[in-house]
């Protein structure tokens, strides 16, 4: 199981806070700035429960099947470049309208890049794989030190029972490309397919 860090060790308690942030402004990543005053607030910006918000919505937590259950390991992978983050959503439909999903995990460059959750097997879901880029540089034109880039993928899965499948996220923060393979073989994952996101599932 992945082990994740204590995000309240990098923010200020809100008491600290309060006392040295009086008559501060609010951040805002468009305010010209230089990059290193805003360390702080992006540690909070890509914590784990903002992320699940920024991401996620109102997607609650994956629950596992029981043990006795037909299953299947769905190990993730994401080695996130600095200032991207990821959400991964699992839902019954392909339009990601009901229930509102769940989720089964969120990754950022700051937090632990693996994680290994059971899915039932032998049943139709859709998995959605969002992401978030804070990019900055001359390449990107929005005007702003740091500038938002967001993309999505979604696959229709129904997991064989007693496999383990291994879903890797690359990219260099513009795109969120996703390969799902078996774990042991190498080979496509059985039961995996990309289609097209549909547009309630871009977030």
């Amino acid at each position: 199981m992945a082990t994740y860090l204590d995000p309240h060790h990098l923010i200020k308690s809100p008491s600290s806070a309060r006392q040295q942030g009086k008559n501060k402004t609010p951040f805002n990543p468009c305010l010209q700035q230089p990059f290193g005053n805003h360390m702080t607030t992006m540690a909070a910006i890509l914590s784990p429960v903002l992320l699940a918000l920024l991401l996620g919505g109102c997607a609650s937590p994956y629950v596992e099947p029981q043990k006795d259950a037909a299953q299947t390991t769905l190990h993730i992978v994401t080695n996130h470049p600095h200032l991207t983050m990821s959400s991964w959503l699992y839902y019954s439909d392909a339009q990601c309208s009901k229930p509102p999903g769940e989720s089964l995990g969120n990754f950022t460059a700051m937090y632990a890049g693996e994680k290994k959750i059971q899915l039932k097997a032998d049943e139709k879901k859709y998995l959605v794989v969002r992401t978030l880029s804070k990019l900055s540089g001359p390449t990107y034109s929005c005007g702003a030190p740091l500038c938002d880039s967001k993309c999505s993928v979604e696959f229709e899965i129904v997991p064989s029972a007693g496999r383990t499948y291994r879903a890797t996220q690359s990219g260099n923060g513009m795109h969120c490309a996703v390969q799902i393979i078996d774990e042991v073989t190498g080979a496509p994952a059985e039961g995996v397919r990309q289609i097209p996101t549909d547009q309630k599932c871009k977030g």
